[in-house]
């Protein structure tokens, strides 16, 4: 049952595969084949293959880094689960810890983004006006998610009990037709997908400012954690480059990622605006990981709490 809950949350990933020969016992690094998703929360990572920071990195190490394509969150569950992948790059909390509970052995090393104010729940309905508006309504949204956490976090703020609202649980391009088709009340949306619909004319009722941290972490396997923490860093320092470049050199940067993506700058730029791309964990990380936790024992998706600070692995 968990796996299932774990292989149903959809997620936005970029993973990044490791393949390595085996000598006397002892895993050597030789390859690091990372697949490239383009997608626009995840400009630092674009930027790291723009910039040959990945190869620059690994090179001191003999490590020769390849490019593969990899993308539905339910498929990088299952690579990470047979063990064929070593990292992930933009995993939300609300996908690790279901897998964890599962029985993967994963490590937190990092963050990839804290985004909230890319969440946010909208309406088109004319009588709806704010957040307490909800109760007795439909609202959207795939279940289990950071959109759904959303969800649950505005109405308890609101004082509303989360099961007074009729989840309509869809994956979010179908959660995004049902609200601008007017299928539901409203629709809790992130990303693209919440841009889409702000430029479609939905309104916002809120977003996840002071409710989610919208936190995406890097992550890696428990085994790969305690043989490779040298490459672990290797990994945290590209990405602690691709970010310095961003905040020096921003224009440069986002015609980069517009190139790789096809999004506009001016789109690009919003959504830089709205993240923070710092790879150091904090305090307030762990303590949003605690609760999503919540959020996922409230909603039934976990059974049992998990020992969080076991997933942490800082090299």
């Amino acid at each position: 049952m968990r796996t299932r809950c774990a292989l149903s949350l959809l997620s936005a990933l970029l993973v990044l595969f490791f393949t390595a020969t085996v000598s006397n016992g002892a895993a050597t690094a030789r390859t690091l084949s990372i697949p490239y998703v383009k997608a626009m929360l995840n400009i630092p990572a674009i930027l790291e293959v723009r910039l040959g920071l990945l190869e620059k990195a690994f090179a001191r190490e003999d490590v020769t880094v390849t490019l593969r394509q990899i993308d539905a969150g339910p498929l990088q569950i299952q690579a990470l689960a047979s063990g064929s992948i070593a990292f992930a790059n933009s995993l939300g909390g609300t996908l690790l810890l279901p897998a964890a509970a599962a029985g993967l052995d994963l490590r937190i090393v990092g963050v990839s983004a804290r985004s909230p104010k890319t969440f946010a729940l909208f309406t088109t309905a004319p009588e709806i006006r704010t957040v307490a508006d909800l109760a007795g309504k439909t609202v959207a949204c795939p279940k289990g998610t950071l959109p759904h956490q959303l969800l649950h976090a505005a109405l308890r703020q609101e004082g509303i009990d989360p099961s007074t609202v009729t989840l309509l649980s869809l994956a979010q391009p179908e959660v995004l037709t049902a609200l601008l088709g007017g299928k539901t009340d409203a629709a809790a949306l992130g990303g693209t997908a919440a841009d889409r619909a702000a430029a479609a004319g939905a309104r916002i009722l809120a977003d996840g400012e002071g409710k989610i941290g919208g936190i995406t972490y890097l992550v890696t396997t428990g085994d790969f954690a305690r043989k490779h923490p040298g490459l672990i860093r290797h990994l945290l320092e590209a990405r602690a480059e691709a970010v310095a470049f961003l905040r020096e050199h921003p224009e440069e940067a986002f015609r980069l990622a517009s190139e790789e993506t096809g999004l506009s700058i001016e789109a690009l730029r919003s959504q830089a605006k709205r993240c923070d791309y710092d790879p150091t964990l904090r305090p307030a990380d762990r303590e949003d990981l605690e609760n999503v936790q919540t959020f996922l024992l409230d909603t039934k998706i976990l059974s049992a709490p998990l020992s969080l600070e076991d997933l942490y692995a800082l090299p």
